[in-house]
């Protein structure tokens, strides 16, 4: 992911290399060594792009989880940090007035949406329905157990995996099955 961003920095010293090496090599004159220069220039010129992706599509994990959200659905990502992302794209309009970090995260809960680094943080004992979004927790807060919390406690509905860091976990509330007595 992050390999063209070097070869970016390198490629300048790339051309200036093939310059020279061109100039020592065919002794070229200087209607030839002007052509040269300006192919060279002309390559890197239309050659760049600038504005690479770094693939990490925010936009369509917040997508996927205001489509699958119910009314009454709890929304947990994690890591905590994410809150800023989160907002941008579910509500760019909010963010841009936003004044602080609290107003950003009192909005998201009022909408039923929490950050966490840890699954002790946030009460779910009257959760039926949750989706979890996982960006890139385990890298940032290693051993935080969310995921094995939510396997061991909920009926995982459905996961669905945004290139790069993002999965989309959908989660019902288990069942409980009736247990009958055995017969004598």
């Amino acid at each position: 992911m992050f390999k063209s961003r070097y070869l970016m920095m390198i490629s300048i010293a790339f051309y200036l290399f093939i310059a020279v090496s061109l100039d020592r090599i065919l002794k070229p004159s200087k209607k030839s060594y002007s052509l040269l220069s300006a192919i060279l220039i002309s390559l890197f010129i239309f050659t760049t792009q600038p504005n690479i992706s770094n693939k990490r599509n925010v936009s369509q994990a917040i997508g996927k989880v205001s489509e699958i959200k119910l009314e009454n659905t709890l929304v947990l990502f994690s890591p905590e940090h994410f809150n800023f992302s989160f907002t941008y794209y579910l509500d760019n309009t909010f963010f841009k007035e936003a004044t602080s970090i609290d107003e950003v995260d009192t909005e998201l809960n009022t909408r039923n949406i929490y950050g966490v680094n840890n699954i002790k943080a946030i009460d779910l004992t009257n959760c039926k329905h949750l989706i979890y979004l996982d960006a890139g927790a385990d890298f940032s807060n290693p051993d935080n157990n969310i995921l094995k919390y939510l396997n061991n406690h909920y009926e995982q509905k459905s996961k669905d995996e945004v290139y790069e860091i993002y999965t989309i976990y959908e989660f019902n509330q288990k069942e409980i099955k009736n247990s009958t007595t055995p017969e004598d």
